[in-house]
């Protein structure tokens, strides 16, 4: 049987890694199919039916926690934020991992050239990409806070990295802020509150890369005259991750780059 790959969660009509797929796979010359896979079940028996005869998935929202609990075997970050958005058969197991974190620093290092090391970086939000963003910023030396309205993940956050503060202002100037909540989420009141460490020097990440200027980065860019950057670079650089990770070859970030633009 011809392999599978799909994007799967809800919506993903949108979603541009078919296009990256297929193009590592006409590029590479590789056997396989490209698609959608539009579902928001989350129960391991719906997706295992929903998967049957993929190959392989690239797993958004709704579905990363599902999908982590739905692996069979997962990788120590996956373990740690509880989260997958990469899995792949292995005979009848199927295994996981996160990319998210990885590719985040990988961006912003292709893209405006910053290292996030001693930096203090406020994240909005504790779903299954924040908490990514959270390790990987954590593991190369920042000083992270976190802001959202989930209380028991915030509390659950703060245990697993000790150094992480939850919706605490008093940490001084933001560095870089990260935006991982929706904008249908109604994240107005959590910018707000973190205004007083906001200044033009504040560097904003969105991890929404549709449409490429959201207006939470219009907002930082009226009000303080910051700089700020969209998830399509985010986007590639966990894409190129996913498919070395996949097919066992070593993907060009900057062709994948040029497919996504």
């Amino acid at each position: 049987m011809e392999p599978k790959y799909v994007v799967m969660g809800q919506p993903v009509s949108h979603s541009l890694t078919p296009r990256l797929i297929d193009y590592v796979l006409k590029n590479f010359r590789l056997e396989g199919t490209v698609g959608f896979l539009d579902t928001a079940e989350k129960s391991s028996e719906a997706m295992r039916r929903s998967l049957s005869g993929v190959s392989c998935a690239s797993v958004t929202m709704p579905l990363k926690e599902a999908a982590f609990i739905f692996c069979d075997e997962v990788s120590e970050t996956a373990k740690r934020i509880r989260s997958v958005n990469s899995i792949k058969r292995s005979g009848d197991q199927w295994q996981g991992i996160s990319t998210d974190g990885e590719g985040f620093v990988a961006a912003l290092r292709a893209e405006r050239g910053v290292n996030v090391a001693d930096l203090h970086v406020a994240i909005l939000g504790t779903g299954g990409s924040a908490r990514a963003i959270i390790d990987a910023s954590v593991a190369n030396g920042a000083r992270v806070s976190v802001f959202g309205r989930n209380f028991v993940e915030g509390d659950a956050v703060t245990t697993i990295y000790p150094s992480v503060s939850f919706n605490d202002l008093s940490r001084g100037t933001i560095d870089l802020v990260v935006n991982t909540i929706p904008s249908s989420a109604g994240n107005d009141r959590i910018f707000v509150n973190l205004e007083p460490g906001l200044n033009s020097q504040t560097l904003g990440f969105d991890v929404t890369y549709e449409p490429r200027e959201t207006e939470w980065m219009k907002y930082l860019g009226n009000r303080f005259g910051a700089l700020s950057t969209n998830g399509l670079a985010m986007l590639v650089h966990q894409a190129k991750i996913q498919f070395d990770w996949w097919f066992g070859i070593d993907v060009d970030v900057n062709e994948l780059m040029e497919v996504a633009r």
